[in-house]
């Protein structure tokens, strides 16, 4: 009497979906597997931290809190031993217009003054922080669209490091201050 029905399950926990779909047999199997696996995965989470402990397992994008939005996790401010006066020098000098620009001059200084040959968001946070600027809301969207659009980073050895190009520092060698408009009278 169960020929030709099809079964289906669905399970959402956070945004993880699972759909499992087919005969009454097949989707009895694969529900228990799915238990079996989930209980076997809590009981080998490390401290007894269940699954869903922030301790064990974070969003990128940060945590969830009450009411299912997420909680903004922004840069912090690292220990790099910068000059002050000499990153506000160099940044004077080099007078970068938008974002992409500045996190250009960051990197260059902090590759030719502190040999970081890649750096993070974090610590172009500290040289705007330094140096009082106000910084974008999208701190990674800044790395990401500087490298996709102009070339200027690339992908450094690990998730979330950046390492600035040859045409990034050449940009900032040859081409900043930008030329000023003359107008015609």
């Amino acid at each position: 009497m169960t020929e030709g029905i099809t079964y289906k399950i669905k399970i959402q926990r956070g945004d993880t979906l699972i759909e499992i779909e087919g005969d009454k047999e097949f989707v009895e199997n694969k529900y228990n597997e799915l238990a079996d696996t989930l209980q076997q995965a809590r009981l080998e989470a490390p401290n007894g931290a269940s699954l869903t402990d922030s301790s064990t397992s974070r969003s990128p994008r940060g945590s969830k809190r009450a009411g299912g939005k997420r909680a903004v996790t922004g840069p912090k401010t690292v220990e790099l031993g910068i000059d002050k006066q000499k990153l506000q020098a160099f940044y004077n000098t080099k007078s970068p217009g938008g974002h992409e620009e500045k996190f250009a001059v960051f990197c260059y200084y902090l590759k030719e003054n502190h040999d970081l040959n890649e750096v993070t968001v974090d610590e172009v946070f500290t040289c705007y922080r330094l140096l009082n600027v106000r910084g974008p809301e999208a701190w990674t969207q800044k790395f990401r669209d500087a490298k996709s659009r102009k070339s200027w980073f690339n992908k450094g050895s690990e998730q979330g490091k950046y390492a600035i190009s040859t045409i990034g520092e050449e940009f900032v060698i040859h081409d900043l201050p930008s030329k000023p408009v003359k107008e015609e009278k």
